[in-house]
């Protein structure tokens, strides 16, 4: 029998701060008061909370989104975080193996074009986990997008912890994907004993 994940908890890291999906309105100010210096840059990071929040899917267990904001005299982000809950079937868990296989090509997503894709196993502190990275280009939009995606396996649960990082910037890719590692090393779940 395996365990649920009772909770989860990352790291305070420099520049990025936090608020739960479709509470951005509420939490707008909290989140620019946390990463902005002046009030132009709060009022930067306030806007892009709104406009992230107002993006997450309606549909899906999502538990966390933040911003990353490595300047709060500017405001400028450069990052966005989804967390979200995997659930899995107690009977037949999925193994990082099959996810892996499951994941080794880039999802069809109508208008968006793959300019790069690459997929990865290994083990991080939480557990094993399989990492996803992909450049895409909207048709006609010039707008090159970058998406890091941890997905973390914790030994003895059915339930995954999904960490997707996105950067519309191409010089900030790099950064980002050191700021994700850097995320993902202070990850820790607790599992659900009574399961």
């Amino acid at each position: 029998m395996t365990s649920s994940i009772l909770k989860y908890e990352l790291g305070a890291l420099p520049g990025w701060a936090g608020w739960a999906p479709g509470r951005g309105t509420a939490q707008a100010d909290e989140v620019a008061a946390a990463l902005g210096a002046t009030p132009q840059a709060q009022a930067r990071v306030r806007e892009a909370v709104l406009v992230f929040d107002a993006r997450i899917p309606p549909v899906g267990a999502h538990l966390s989104a933040a911003l990353w904001v490595p300047d709060p005299a500017t405001g400028e982000v450069w990052g966005f975080l989804l967390v979200d809950l995997m659930v899995g079937d107690p009977a037949r868990p999925t193994t990082p193996e099959e996810f892996l296989a499951a994941v080794r090509k880039p999802e069809k997503q109508r208008g968006l074009k793959v300019l790069d894709y690459s997929v990865s196993a290994g083990d991080k502190p939480a557990g094993p986990v399989v990492v996803q990275v992909e450049t895409t280009a909207p048709k006609r939009s010039g707008l090159v997008l970058t998406s890091i995606t941890w997905t973390v396996f914790p030994p003895g649960s059915h339930e995954g912890i999904r960490l997707e990082f996105h950067t519309p910037s191409p010089a900030a890719a790099d950064a980002l994907e050191q700021e994700s590692v850097d995320i993902v090393n202070t990850l820790s779940i607790t599992l659900d004993s009574a399961a």
